[in-house]
């Protein structure tokens, strides 16, 4: 079974599958704590924001998500909320079923391998949000090249991707390869990243503009570790977002997640 066919399995099977009124998941891989609720919020608003400064009230047509999942949290709703028509793109059907029962009335369901994705209709955002980690290697270039094909111009692609060398992923890079030996292969997904330069290559490109911005420094990981679930906990994760957002091309490189935007000019 290749690893698309297994992700499809996991997700139908397990991950979209809900307890205690959340998506296994999330459960799984978020800091569904009270004190990380105002930071994880926020950071996830980062990128509906960069959307709407990017495009600048232009051209609001039609976009895409790929790997849209079940749109599980309510932050992910602004990210469309300003289109006239929105299509979501996602390997589990289980995904696009619960999806539909929250997204506007103007969208489109496809049930699809994004690796096998080749769209003839030109979209004004493109959005892969946490999902192109979960991509064979092989294969990532060839999406992204896919997707900014799939653009209109001055249209705008947007990524949502792991830093590979952030501070936390050398921190815990032999305690994780310990982790992963004794976890449960019915939580075991395909996960690998690109260190940052890697994104260099698609500049070549002629009428491609790359911009990169910080999303956020800490994953659920650290944060369960490290910060106390109590009111001293909420005020660390406040500095933190405070930093980042002061100090945004230093968290760019030692932060754990980051956006991509990808313009076709």
């Amino acid at each position: 079974m290749n690893i698309e066919k297994k992700l499809q399995e996991f997700y139908n099977k397990r991950g979209w599958l809900k307890q205690n009124g959340r998506f296994k998941d999330s459960i799984y891989w978020e800091d569904n704590r009270h004190v990380a609720k105002e930071y994880v919020s926020k950071c996830r608003l980062r990128l509906a924001k960069q959307i709407n400064k990017s495009l600048n009230k232009r051209n609001f047509d039609l976009s895409l998500e790929v790997g849209c999942g079940p749109i599980q949290y309510k932050e992910y709703l602004k990210y469309f909320t300003k289109f006239k028509e929105n299509h979501f793109l996602d390997i589990s059907q289980k995904a696009l079923d619960e999806a539909k029962k929250i997204a506007k009335h103007n969208s489109k369901f496809i049930c699809k391998d994004v690796t096998k994705f080749k769209s003839k209709i030109k979209y004004n955002v493109i959005i892969i949000n946490h999902v192109l980690y979960h991509i064979n290697k092989k294969h990532q270039k060839i999406v992204i090249n896919n997707l900014i094909n799939a653009l209109r111009k001055e249209g705008r692609l947007f990524i949502t991707y792991n830093n590979k060398y952030s501070i936390w992923n050398i921190i815990f890079y032999i305690p994780q390869i310990l982790f992963n030996l004794f976890k449960s292969n019915k939580r075991k997904i395909y996960f690998y990243r690109f260190p940052i330069k890697w994104w260099s290559q698609f500049k070549n490109k002629k009428s491609i503009e790359i911009k990169k911005y910080p999303l956020r420094s800490i994953s659920s990981r650290e944060s369960k570790i490290f910060i106390p679930n109590n009111g001293l906990g909420k005020k660390i994760l406040a500095k933190i977002f405070q930093f980042e957002k002061k100090f945004p091309n230093f968290f760019l490189n030692v932060g754990i997640f980051y956006i991509i935007e990808i313009t076709k000019k």
